[in-house]
């Protein structure tokens, strides 16, 4: 560090420590990251096992629970927020633009104007005030 320029090998050095250093780091962090999911796995299967998540959970393949128990138990936000929910179903959904114009469309419209405007000039120098449209 001394010096105020390094040799190729003392950069190449650097880099391969550098390289080696985000590898081990990496590793390390999944490795981390593995025992994390480890546990919340073990810790969600002692939970499911028991019956202290079943109030949280849906019989596979119920979609909707539509019993009057649970109904009855819903509070007013939740039926408001459901009744709101399908609602949206049947709000109209956004419609289509103008399409964007090609350059050559937009030449033909540019010089369509020009002409329009030509004769409306022409029309007012020769004191006439029939335009035609």
């Amino acid at each position: 560090e001394g010096s105020k320029f390094k040799s190729k090998k003392e950069i190449m050095e650097e880099v391969i420590a550098k390289s080696k250093m985000f590898k081990a780091m990496k590793t390390k962090q999944r490795e981390e990251d593995m025992e994390e999911t480890d546990a919340l796995d073990q810790a969600w299967r002692a939970l499911s096992q028991t019956n202290a998540a079943a109030a949280l959970l849906r019989p596979k393949g119920s979609r909707y629970e539509t019993n009057a128990a649970s109904k009855a138990m819903m509070s007013d936000a939740d039926k408001t927020y459901d009744t709101l929910a399908r609602e949206l179903v049947f709000d109209a959904k956004a419609q289509a633009g103008e399409r964007t114009l090609t350059k050559e469309e937009l030449a033909d419209l540019e010089q369509q104007r020009l002409e329009e405007l030509e004769k409306g000039r022409m029309a007012r120098e020769t004191g006439g005030d029939d335009l035609e449209d």
